[in-house]
């Protein structure tokens, strides 16, 4: 998959004035943290209906938000290209909901991506490890690409996990 796949939605999303940015394996992708894209999560910062009008010219399906620890207000779908579209991204932590912000730190091929920082706590919540940790890395790899508002951000949600936090705050330092 390419991200020039992403344009045609991408500009749909600008015409409609949605706030959006690409994170999951995306972000990763782009990162040169993995060699291939399963699918394109872009998170979204609209009420469903408005995105719903935004890709009213493709076939899309809604989906469930899925089971602990998902708490996001939507998710839509589009097979064609792979794009879920994560409406209001959430998360539980315990008896907490962390909503996870939309934070844009660059554009790759066009394309706003997500602060790593929201990426790292939602794999770390989700329990993806292995994909938190490709992204802690690299953050400590290159420390000019620290978000501390994100950071900050996250630092002050409640119920999040100590264990997080800490890695965190080893950003921030």
């Amino acid at each position: 998959m390419e991200p020039s796949e992403l344009m045609p939605i991408v500009n749909q999303l600008k015409e409609h004035n949605i706030a959006y940015a690409l994170g999951g394996s995306g972000l990763l992708y782009g990162l040169n943290r993995i060699d291939s894209v399963n699918d394109w999560d872009l998170a979204v910062d609209c009420p469903k209906e408005t995105l719903i009008q935004a890709i009213r010219d493709y076939d899309w399906i809604e989906q469930s938000s899925g089971d602990f620890p998902f708490a996001s207000e939507y998710r839509i779908s589009i097979a064609s290209p792979n794009i879920d579209f994560i409406g209001g991204f959430a998360l539980r932590s315990g008896e907490a909901t962390v909503r996870m912000p939309i934070r844009i730190r660059r554009q790759w091929n066009g394309i706003n991506v997500s602060s790593p920082e929201v990426w790292f706590v939602a794999y770390s919540l989700m329990g993806r490890t292995s994909k938190a940790s490709l992204l802690l890395d690299y953050l400590k790899r290159h420390p000019s690409a620290v978000d501390a508002d994100a950071v900050n951000y996250f630092l002050n949600v409640e119920g999040l996990p100590e264990d997080i936090q800490e890695e965190l705050r080893s950003l921030v330092g």
